[in-house]
């Protein structure tokens, strides 16, 4: 398959590193560990500010290699993704079964961590409530989704004329589809089609940063519109009203770090603390969620937190700098040579 690219639009992404983005990590990580500790309401928009980073930093690498070899190499994606996410998930969901079993013994765990590991627990859960332990397992699943789209249609997307209008209108109509299923809240909450809005707006963001201006009055109205969401949302069939808050905030908020104007809130964002925690916030998320079930019987608010979140801190650091480290370096040297599965530039399909 071939798509033709115009090379002569810039490419936003210089692959800098960018610290503020991984303490924005960290408060989203935070945010649903809290949401699930039952002491931050809304704190389930952590998902979202996911959301709008992945699709920003993904979309930034894809544009980078476009404009670098005029192509996108799909081994490259693939191997990135696989080294980066899956020694993690591989580790959790090995802990699962080992460990599930002993707690709630009656339970399907193997077929749980098929449709995990199989990125398809989002509809699955979606449809019949299953995988139960493992259900926050389904915003990889939406990523996962997303991308397998967005890796084919971004080449396409990047020869359009206004590629804005095409991404404004997906937005809305994600937005619309999911009203359309009024109080039904469980079933537009967990699947891609009904919950890519937040990844639209990184894309967007990552397509047109280079054209937009930022100043620290926007890092702090996107860090304000952040905590509002977490504040006053409510998870439920209300869920999807803080959805576009938090996406819109979360992208300004990225945006301004982006252009190295978050002023002050650099402080907390760039905290040694809050970097450590954001590199380790994939883990961190992979292991909270079957904790705090186990706990909540025994524990509950700040107290389940605490508890929940020391583990998990261990585990997503024992995971980070063991199996997950190896596969990295070795996919970016096999991805130095990887020559193969490519979309060229030039002709059409």
């Amino acid at each position: 398959m071939v798509v033709a690219i115009d090379k002569s639009k810039p490419a936003i992404a210089s692959g800098t590193y960018i610290p503020a983005l991984d303490g924005l990590r960290a408060v989203a990580a935070l945010l649903v560990v809290a949401f699930h500790a039952r002491i931050v309401s809304g704190g389930f928009i952590g998902v979202d500010v996911f959301f709008v980073l992945s699709a920003f930093l993904i979309t930034g690498i894809l544009q980078r290699e476009i404009s670098q070899t005029g192509a996108i190499r799909l081994s490259r994606f693939y191997l990135r993704r696989l080294a980066r996410l899956g020694p993690a998930l591989a580790f959790l969901l090995a802990g699962y079964i080992a460990f599930a079993p002993l707690i709630w013994p009656s339970h399907p765990h193997l077929f749980d961590a098929m449709l995990a590991g199989l990125y398809v627990s989002n509809y699955s859960f979606a449809l019949f409530k299953e995988p139960l332990y493992l259900q926050h397992t389904w915003s990889l699943a939406v990523e996962d989704q997303f991308y397998l789209l967005w890796r084919l249609l971004l080449p396409v997307l990047m020869r359009a004329r206004i590629p804005i209008l095409w991404l404004g209108a997906a937005y809305v109509a994600v937005i619309c589809w999911r009203a359309s299923f009024g109080d039904d809240w469980a079933s537009y909450y967990y699947r891609a089609d009904t919950r890519a809005s937040g990844l639209i707006i990184g894309a967007a963001l990552a397509l047109y940063l280079h054209r937009l201006t930022f100043t620290p009055v926007y890092a702090w109205t996107g860090i304000g519109a952040i905590i509002v969401a977490a504040a006053f949302g409510e998870f439920g069939p209300t869920s999807a009203t803080v959805f576009p808050v938090a996406e819109i905030g979360a992208a300004l908020v990225v945006g301004a770090a982006a252009h190295g104007q978050l002023g002050r809130l650099k402080i907390a964002l760039c905290a040694p603390i809050a970097i450590r925690l954001g590199k380790l916030s994939y883990g961190i998320y992979l292991w909270h969620y079957p904790i705090t079930v186990a706990l909540r019987p025994w524990l509950d608010g700040v107290t389940l937190f605490g508890a929940v979140l020391v583990p998990s801190v261990a585990l997503a650091w024992l995971s980070f700098v063991t199996i997950e480290r190896l596969p990295m370096m070795i996919g970016t040297r096999v991805d130095l040579k990887a020559r193969r599965a490519v979309i060229p530039t030039g002709q059409r399909p």
